[in-house]
């Protein structure tokens, strides 16, 4: 995947950090390049290039990760000891190769090319060796843009000339230019693509583009492709700043230098070693071993590299036969013939110094074998050179070579349209030899020429030639057809006249052909045979000689012919008359040309063609041929040979005799010299040994004389620059030698040297001192003590027999160190040492209660630098900042502050602390390490040291974040209170009034200051105030609760109104009573009227929903009454109808058995009534919601169940994960007293167990569960059992309504009941209630 914006590449090495910080400091923050410097890594060395890279540019630097996509408008470094390539939009890295030589950025050039094309550009800046000169070469072939810096502005040009020295590049400029070449090309590109390329006016000025290039530089490019040329030279003219063809048309015309420069562009002269290396293997393993049978007989291979630009592909052809060869023992002579348009490249091709980054190109057996280093790179080795010739050719335009058995011609035709790519195909026939191979690159095909060639490996593009064209198809220009194959002709309509120019070409081109036609073979030289022109036939038998190529006629025909020529044309050349030389044998190889004829005639004339030169005019005619114009001089062929031979026989025989006085007399003088050497040699052999046993000898000495030197000079040295007295004695204890500083022991003076140590007495305070020396002198064991001289200076005196390397004793050494200093620096070395151990001892003491301080700390104790860097943090810091201790280490305390003012404040407060100014307290937000934002509060103390080290500063920081919320808090209550239209007031723990507002003070008329310290109910309560209301308010206050009532009161004038007081007790964060706050809403005037409306709406409201109830409850009723309450009345109206149809017949006691079963009935049918009127109201009552404790509603509905719980020994358990709900209290006690008395009810012969539980499953629901072990109910009753009057167990004195009950409670919750139950082991019901907390 190829992004879609530009790459800028920059390869950059030794001296490359000045203009890189140059080039990015012109980069725009906006910049649509993306940057990717490649540059030369220590393996084991951390870069700094991006820190410093980056306080010159604002652009986002990263460092290159696998698989890292790129993004534009950012800088990308490579990573040590990795090479960087691209790969679908993102980077990828491998390791390099220790083995090989590295070069990192002509890879990641190469890389590149083939992902960017024309949006790829590769910049060189200072560096030394070659890396990156041939990766620019990829760059350049793709099309993309290559930039190098100015040698002369670089600090080590290595890499910017390497990189020039290919050709390859497109500018060299000052790096501070690079930018503006960047922004013009890559805007200029994006105007010259699109469609306006495809317009027919733009195709008629591309044609005159090409047509101007022809007229200056002779080279037709009109066979290339369009597309090709077109991009091309978009390409020149976005280099140039030009955005018009027209424009750049004018220029060209003006300009022959920009003509050679785009003929250059369209040349795309770029190539390298063994390009494509599956191919190249495929030549070697199959290729070169059947080139080599097929020639076994001649043991000559003739190869032809056409387009070769710089020579590498004609150089790698010739590696792999020369190896081919070596390996197998081999002797061919192989002539390779590279050719190519572009005359500087053929120039370099043969004096090739190749840079040191082939080596990545190269197999290393090969670029030890056949390329020899140089100090600026590899030069090729001889062998391989003399196999190739290297010679400007036009592939089009000019003859081509015959006779080839194998023609290379790779990445060239690709270029071109398919017309003139066809025609290069008939003439690559007419050169091979019957199956020749044909080499062609990776991306090129026969086309309609594939009948032609036989595929020999299709995969690597290698062709046989199928049979050897004996005539090439003529191959005209191309370059008035259009540049595209198919397409229309871009030029403009033009006069149907031929105009003058066209028709003297017109008569030329007939004149050339009715010469080739019937004119016969003949060729034109000058005097030195060098050939001028052809007709006919002859170039097309005329063969090339091997080796150096030459255009001597005499060496391109048959030996056998051209002998005889030569006398013939000699004789011509004399006399000026022409000759025919008759009887000329016809080879078989000229038999197809000369219609089988077995001897031709071969006439030679002179003429003056131009500027009165004389020209030879050769003629091969048949035998049969009528004679030519003029009169001739008739030579047979025998004739001229005889004559040749006699010439030669005659030179020879003068040859023969010259060489043979030559040779006596060098056999006469070599006798001579011969004895004289002879003399000389052993004469030489005699001073050659004695002069290699001097300079052994010789050698020796200055060995010696130099240590002796060196150590004289390392003694001399010594006893003048110690400042320790040495004095050296010899066998006598006479002074051999001292140091200066003996002076000031002994007196010596430079002329003492020599005298007897005795007739010196020195200052010394040492009893028999001569004594000391002699006994150390005869028992050789050295003697040392510590003297004192008679100015109390102290000495270490150390007397030491002095030895040979022999362990010959010579004489004596005396040593005197003073050790004065030293001592008076041990003693108070010692005294500092007790001090240092008693400052020690109490900075230990102090060091351990300071630890202890800061470990108990609650606050922050920080020690910062001026510019905030922490390089002390106590222990409390994770408490109060959140980060550990080893991250407060080093960290900016300033950083952390978040508000910018209150940094600039700290900033002010430190440079105050600087000039003895106190800054108080500071008070700021600390960003901590979750990233929240805390108060704190920080006392800052300056810290001086008296060694001049830079002063610090001790900071206490407290956590003050819920002291500052409370008072944001308190001041915001303090405005609600001020500004709000109720009255405030806020009483002690007494009930005295602490703070009243303005609301107050316009309610009751009182101002505040005159209520300050007075109990409210004294002053504003009157006669007509309710006395419960006021024992209410009493209640709550000495209970310390809050409360809300009405209240009638009076105001300062005697006024009557009616004032609602809430009130709430007050806590401080010790949870202790400190007072009440009430606020009082004077409700006199609209109170009445809100309360009405307010019922009103209630009533309605509750009508509504009764009448949705009711309208519920008739269709259950109708139900009822249609079904469950006709038995009993059915019971009652048929006995009723006995008793009244027999009346007074009927037996007394069957009456009152009658009437006591309708009795019973009655009050069944009355009961029923009763539940039924229950079920109907339930939920119907003037019940509102209300906020509940669950815990408290919950245990007043088990209380209720004591004493049967008691009785049965039963329990009941709570789990309640919910402590507030909102609902209806008596319908929700009613729901929970119907399951837990079913419970108990329906409960087996163990004693009962039942589980109260409930939990949130989401905000605004939860889950009631009550679970018991009981009977348990079947499962085909679940929906049953929550229907009217449905019972399981009638026996119970159960009449099915309480479940029924349930549910409906449940519903008017907003929620539903279901439950899950097993016979015999008992029943959970469960509910869910929407909370609306």
């Amino acid at each position: 995947m190829k992004v879609d914006f530009p790459i800028i590449a920059i390869g950059a090495s030794a001296g490359g950090l000045e203009p890189l910080e140059l080039f990015f400091e012109q980069a725009k923050p906006d910049s649509p390049f993306a940057y990717i410097l490649i540059q030369h890594l220590a393996p084991n060395h951390k870069s700094l290039m991006d820190e410093l890279l980056s306080r010159h540019t604002a652009l986002p630097i990263r460092i290159i990760a696998h698989d890292m996509p790129l993004e534009k408008g950012t800088i990308y470094l490579n990573p040590p000891k990795m090479f960087v390539s691209l790969r679908e939009g993102k980077f990828s890295l491998h390791e390099k190769e220790d083995r090989r030589l590295s070069f990192p950025i002509s890879s990641f050039f190469s890389s590149l090319a083939l992902h960017q094309h024309e949006q790829a550009c590769a910049i060189v800046l200072s560096g030394t060796g070659s890396d990156g000169s041939e990766g620019v070469k990829h760059i350049k072939e793709k099309g993309g843009l290559v930039l190098v810096q100015d040698p002369e502005s670089s600090k080590f040009d290595g890499m910017p000339k390497n990189a020039i020295n290919t050709g390859a590049i497109d500018k060299v400029c000052h790096v501070a230019q690079m930018h503006e070449e960047l922004e013009a090309y890559f805007s200029n590109k994006e105007m010259l693509v699109g469609a306006e390329l495809e317009s027919d006016n733009t195709k008629s000025v591309i044609a005159n583009i090409l047509d101007s290039i022809l007229k200056q530089t002779q080279v037709d490019f009109t066979g290339y492709k369009y597309t090709t040329v077109s991009r091309r030279i978009s390409r020149r003219m976005s280099l140039l700043g030009y955005s018009a063809m027209t424009d750049y048309l004018s220029n060209l015309e003006k300009n022959p230098t920009e003509a050679h420069m785009l003929s250059r562009e369209l040349l795309i002269g770029v190539t390298r070693f063994f390009r494509d290396e599956e191919a190249f293997e495929a030549l070697r393993n199959k290729v070169i071993p059947r080139l080599l049978e097929k020639n076994r007989d001649t043991k000559s291979l003739r190869i032809w590299v056409a387009a070769c630009s710089t020579g590498e592909e004609a150089y790698s052809i010739a590696i792999l036969i020369k190896d081919y060869l070596r390996l197998h023992r081999l002797q061919y002579d192989v002539s390779i013939f590279a050719t190519d348009l572009d005359k500087q490249a053929i120039k370099l091709a043969a004096n090739r110094v190749f840079p040191e980054n082939i080596s990545s190109e190269i197999p290393p057996e090969y670029l030890s074998t056949y390329f020899i280093p140089h100090r600026s790179g590899y030069t090729i080795a001889k062998e391989i050179r003399e196999m190739i010739v290297f010679s400007a050719h036009n592939l089009i335009q000019d003859p081509p070579f015959n006779k080839i058995d194998m023609l290379c011609c790779r990445n060239f035709l690709i270029y071109l349209n398919d017309r003139v790519q066809q025609q290069l195909f008939s003439i690559f026939q007419y050169a091979l030899k019957d199956q020749g191979i044909l080499f062609l690159g990776s991306s090129e095909s026969l086309g309609k020429s594939l009948d032609e060639f036989i595929e020999f490996d299709k995969v690597n593009k290698i062709f046989l030639n199928r049979e050897n064209k004996k005539f090439i198809q003529q191959v005209r220009s191309p370059k008035t057809r259009s540049l595209t194959s198919n397409g229309p002709s871009p030029q403009i309509n033009k006069p149907t006249q031929m105009p003058a120019a066209g028709r003297n070409k017109l008569i030329n081109d007939i004149q050339h052909t009715l010469i080739q036609a019937y004119v016969p073979d003949s060729v034109v030289t000058d005097q030195d045979f060098n050939l001028i022109h052809t007709t006919g036939n002859a170039n097309l038998w005329l063969q090339l000689p091997s080796g150096e190529v030459s255009s001597n006629v005499m060496k391109m025909l048959p030996e056998s012919l051209a002998v005889p020529l030569e006398v013939v044309a000699n004789k011509v050349i004399q006399s000026g008359k022409p000759i025919t030389l008759d009887n000329v044998a016809v080879g078989s190889e000229l038999n197809s040309y000369f219609n089988d004829h077995k001897s031709i005639k071969v006439t030679v004339r002179k003429a003056p063609l131009k500027e009165k030169t004389d020209y030879l005019l050769i003629t091969f005619e048949s035998d049969s041929s009528l004679d030519g114009p003029g009169e001739t001089t008739s030579i047979d062929m025998g004739t001229a040979s005889i004559e040749k031979i006699a010439i030669l026989e005659r030179e020879l025989r003068v040859n023969k005799e010259t060489l043979q006085t030559t040779i006596e007399e060098l056999e006469s003088s070599n006798e001579e010299l011969q004895a004289a050497n002879e003399e000389l040699q052993s004469s030489n052999e005699e001073l050659e040994s004695v002069n290699e046993e001097l300079y052994t000898v010789n050698a020796e000495y200055q060995q010696k004389n130099q240590e002796l030197l060196e150590a004289n000079n390392d003694l001399s040295n010594l006893i003048h620059s110690t400042e320790i007295a040495l004095l050296f004695l010899d066998t006598h204890l006479n002074i051999r030698k001292f140091t200066p500083e003996i002076k000031k022991i002994m007196n010596l003076m430079p002329h003492d040297i020599g005298r007897n140590i005795s007739h010196f007495r020195g200052k010394i305070q040492l009893e028999d001192f001569m004594d000391r020396i002699e006994e150390v002198y005869s028992s050789l064991v050295p003697f040392q003590a510590e003297i004192k001289d008679n100015k109390e200076n102290e000495y270490l005196l150390k007397i030491s027999p002095f030895k040979t390397p022999k362990n010959e004793i010579q004489g004596v050494i005396l040593v005197f160190v003073d050790i004065s200093r030293s001592n008076t620096i041990q003693r108070a070395l010692a005294v500092s040492d007790q001090n240092l151990a008693d400052l020690q001892e109490r900075h230990a003491s102090q060091k351990e209660i300071f630890e202890v301080i800061t470990k108990n700390l609650r606050d922050l104790v920080t020690i910062i630098s001026p510019d905030g860097e922490i390089a002390y943090c106590s222990p409390s810091a994770y408490d109060i900042t959140g980060f550990r201790l080893e991250d407060m280490h080093g960290m900016n305390f300033l950083a952390q502050v978040a508000d910018p003012r209150q940094r600039e404040h700290w900033r002010r407060a430190i440079e105050g602390l600087t000039k003895n100014q106190d800054p108080g307290l500071l008070h700021f937000k600390f960003k901590t390490a979750n990233g929240t934002l805390r108060w704190m509060e920080s006392n800052l103390n300056l810290l001086e040291y008296s060694n001049g080290k830079q002063p610090r500063i001790l900071i206490t920081t407290r956590d003050i974040h819920q002291r500052k919320l409370d008072e944001i808090e308190k001041y915001k209550l303090a405005l609600i209170a001020e500004q709000t239209g109720n009255a405030v007031l806020i009483t002690d723990t007494a009930g005295k009034i602490t703070f009243a507002n303005n609301a107050f003070e316009k309610m009751t008329g009182y101002q505040a200051f005159e209520t300050i310290g007075l109990i409210p109910g004294r002053f504003l309560q009157g006669e007509e105030s309710e006395p419960e209301i006021i024992k209410i308010m009493s209640e709550a206050i000495r209970k310390i609760q809050p409360f809300d009532v009405e209240l009638i009161n009076y105001t300062k004038f005697g006024s009557k109104y009616i004032v609602r007081i809430q009130a709430e007790p007050m806590y401080d964060y010790d949870k202790q009573f400190i007072g009440f706050f009430s606020i009082q809403t004077d409700v006199t005037h609209q109170k009445n009227q809100f309360e009405e409306i307010h019922k009103l709406n209630l009533k309605i409201k509750e009508q509504n929903t009764k009448l949705e109830e009711v309208n519920t409850a008739l269709e259950e009723f109708a139900y009822v009454a249609s079904h469950d309450l006709k038995t009993p009345v059915r019971n009652i109206r048929g006995l009723l109808d006995i008793i009244q149809k027999k009346g007074e017949q009927l037996a007394r006691d069957k009456r009152d058995h009658y009437f006591h079963i309708i009795y019973n009935a009655s009050g069944e049918l009355n009961k029923m009534i009763d539940n039924l009127l229950e079920y109907s109201r339930t939920g119907t009552s003037q019940e509102i919601w209300e906020q509940v404790s669950l815990p408290k509603l919950v245990k007043d509905v088990i209380s209720q169940f004591g004493k049967e719980l008691e009785s049965s020994g039963g329990k009941i358990r709570m789990d309640l994960q919910v402590d507030q709900l909102q609902v209806y209290p008596i319908l929700f006690k009613r729901l929970l007293t119907n399951l837990i008395g079913n419970a108990l009810k329906y409960r087996q012969a163990a004693p009962p167990e039942i589980k109260i539980s409930c939990q949130k499953s989401d905000s605004e629901t939860v889950i009631f569960q009550v679970a018991d072990n009981g009977l348990g109910i079947p499962e085909d009753q679940f929906d049953n059992i929550f229907k009217i009057f449905k019972s399981l167990n009638p026996n119970k004195d159960s009449n099915g309504i309480g479940l029924s009950v349930s549910k409906k409670i449940v519903e008017l919750h907003g929620g539903r009941i279901w439950l899950a139950s097993k016979l015999g082991e008992g029943t959970t019901f469960f509910f869910e209630i929407k909370n609306q907390a």
